[in-house]
Formats: structure tokens, C-alpha cells, sequence
């Protein structure tokens, strides 16, 4: 049955395309051997020639108008521009005192007190424990935990970040450990 179907459609699909070629053909057929004898008849209209003569003298007529402000010229000293402000001289060399405060340098942190040590993998959770040395008290931090104003921000295996008094740091771990 399928078959029979596409058959039929191949067939009238191809009579289709035989019909529209064949109007194509017989359009082009018919515009190419169409002699209708109508032959265009060639009219020439002539315009009476005028004598070119470059030496002629043609006025000009044209005239510039002058009646506006010349942009390179100077104003005059007395004049004042509306947009400006006149500052007396003695108020531009005023000298003013200039007070320097001096900078106080701030005391640098002694990170001294701490001191990695190593670290502890858990084999279920994957989470390293970092063992930190704190004013000479062990003790083990994750990431997050604080002791004795020490959090331990992040730990890296060879190093840890800490933050102490808003200030972080990256620590080593120690040799002698």
C-alpha cells in the first residue's frame, strides 16, 4: 500500500514539473519569435547651439555678509565677560601655612606566636585539620574555627591563611615540627 502511495505522489510530482517547464518554454519561445514588425522610428531633436566662449566676462553676483563678530580679535582689556570672575592679585599670592602631620607608622604584627605544624586528612570527609601551634598551646582547627582570636581561614596543606585583629597572613609550615 505504501508503495502504490509513493508512486502516485512520484507521478504527480513529475507531471507538475513537466507542466511548469513546459510553460517556461513556450513564454520564452513566444517573446523570442515574436515579430510584430513594430519598428521604432528615430526622431532627432535638435537645440540650437550656443557658442562657448571661455574669454567672456560674467559679473559676479554673488555678496558676503560681514555681520558678525571677528573670532580673533581680542576684547578690549576694560571689558569684562560675563562668565568670568575677577580675583585681586593679593588674594593669588597669599601664602597659606601648610601643616604637615606626621604619619605614625603602625606597629607591626608579631605572627611570631604562631606556628603550623602539619595537618590531619579525614579519610571520610575529605576535610583537612590543620595543627596549629598558638602561644605554645596544640591545637587542631578547621577551616572557620577560631582559638584565642586566631581563625583559621583557610588551609592548604603546605601553608595556612589566618586572620588575627583584622589582618591575614599565610603561614608555612614550620621546619622544626
Amino acid at each position: 500500500m505504501a508503495a502504490t502511495k509513493n508512486k502516485v505522489t512520484v507521478y504527480l510530482l513529475g507531471g507538475m514539473v513537466a507542466l511548469v517547464w513546459g510553460i517556461i518554454i513556450y513564454r520564452v519561445a513566444n517573446a523570442a519569435g515574436n515579430d510584430d514588425n513594430d519598428t521604432v522610428t528615430e526622431r532627432r531633436v535638435q537645440f540650437p547651439k550656443e557658442t562657448l566662449d571661455d574669454y567672456a566676462y560674467k559679473p559676479d553676483t554673488t555678496s558676503l555678509m560681514l555681520n558678525y563678530p571677528d573670532p580673533f580679535r581680542q576684547s578690549k582689556p576694560a571689558e569684562v565677560r560675563k562668565d568670568t570672575v575677577q580675583i585681586p592679585v593679593s588674594k593669588l599670592l597669599a601664602v597659606r601655612p601648610v601643616v604637615i602631620s606626621p604619619v605614625v607608622p603602625k606597629p607591626a604584627l608579631n605572627w611570631s606566636f604562631i606556628r603550623y605544624s602539619g595537618y590531619i586528612a579525614n579519610a571520610h570527609g575529605k576535610k583537612l585539620i590543620a595543627l596549629v601551634n598558638i602561644n605554645g598551646k596544640s591545637l587542631m582547627l578547621g577551616e572557620g574555627e577560631s582559638a584565642e582570636q586566631v581563625k583559621l581561614l583557610k588551609n592548604l596543606k603546605d601553608s595556612i591563611k589566618v586572620s588575627y585583629q583584622n589582618h591575614t597572613k599565610f603561614i608555612p609550615v614550620s621546619a622544626g615540627s
